[in-house]
C-alpha cells in the first residue's frame, strides 16, 4: 500500500469506529436518562441508585471528542452542560440509598415497631423515585432533599433511642461491678456490730439503686417523647 491508500483506510476506519460509537453512545443516552431515579432490590427491599455508568462514559469520551473538533452524538452535546449536575445527582442520591439502607440494617426487631410510622413516611417519600420520576426529571433536587430529611430524622431518632439502651446497661453494669455488702471488719466481731454495719452498707446500696432507677425512669421518658409514642402503645411496651 503506498502512503494515500493507507491514509484512506485509516480515515475509513475512524469513520466506521466513531460511527459504531455514536451509535452506542445514542442508545445508551436514550435508556439511561429513562431510567428510574431509585431501584429498590427484590431480595432484601434496600435501595440502589438506578444510574447506569456508562453514559458518564459515554459523556466523558463525547467531552474529549469535542475538544478535538470530532462531531459527536446531539444528544450528548446537549447533556454536556447538564453532566455537573448529573454527577451531583448521582452522588446525592448515593448517599440517600446507603443511608436507607444502614437505616433498616440497623434496626433491632424489637426497634422497628417503634419506627414504623416513620418508616411509612419515608417509604412514601421514596416512591416517586422508583415509580415515576427519571433522570430528564427536573424535581431531582427536591425529591433528593425530601427523601434525606426524613432518613436523617429517623436516624437521629434511633440513635437517641440506642444511646438510651447503652446508658441503661451501663446503669445496670455498675450496679452488678459492686456486691450489695463487702465486708471489711476484723474478724472475728460480735453479731451487734456485723449486723450494724450490714443494714448501713445496704441502706446505702438501696440509696444508689434507687437514684440509679430514678434516672432510668427519666432515660426511657425521654426516649418514649423522642420516639412520639404513647406510654401504653404495644410497641413501647414490647419495646420496654
Amino acid at each position: 500500500l503506498d502512503h494515500d491508500d493507507l491514509v484512506a483506510g485509516l480515515r475509513k476506519f475512524e469513520a466506521r469506529q466513531l460511527t459504531a460509537w455514536s451509535n452506542y453512545a445514542a442508545a445508551v443516552s436514550h435508556a439511561s436518562l429513562r431510567r428510574p431515579l431509585l431501584v429498590r432490590m427484590p431480595l432484601n427491599d434496600e435501595l440502589a441508585v438506578g444510574f447506569d455508568s456508562a453514559l458518564l462514559y459515554a459523556l466523558r469520551e463525547s467531552r474529549h471528542l469535542l475538544a478535538l473538533g470530532v462531531p459527536t452524538v446531539p444528544s450528548l452535546k446537549g447533556l454536556q452542560a447538564d453532566a455537573h449536575e448529573l454527577r451531583r445527582h448521582v452522588c446525592a442520591l448515593t448517599l440517600v440509598a446507603a443511608r436507607y439502607n444502614s437505616l433498616r440494617s440497623a434496626m433491632l426487631p424489637v426497634e422497628a415497631p417503634l419506627l414504623l410510622e416513620r418508616m411509612r413516611i419515608i417509604d412514601e417519600a421514596v416512591e416517586p423515585g422508583v415509580l415515576a420520576l427519571t433522570w430528564r426529571s427536573h424535581a431531582i433536587a427536591g425529591f433528593t432533599r425530601t427523601v434525606s430529611e426524613a432518613i436523617n430524622e429517623a436516624h437521629c431518632v434511633l440513635g437517641a433511642a440506642k444511646a438510651t439502651v447503652k446508658d441503661l446497661a451501663a446503669l445496670t453494669e455498675g450496679w452488678a461491678a459492686r456486691g450489695l455488702f463487702a465486708c471489711r471488719m476484723p474478724l472475728p466481731c460480735d453479731a451487734d456490730t456485723f449486723e450494724e454495719s450490714f443494714a448501713s452498707a445496704v441502706a446505702e446500696r438501696c440509696v444508689a439503686v434507687e437514684q440509679g432507677g430514678r434516672r432510668a425512669v427519666q432515660l426511657t421518658a425521654a426516649t418514649r417523647q423522642v420516639l412520639g409514642i404513647p406510654r401504653g402503645a404495644p410497641s413501647w411496651r414490647s419495646y420496654q
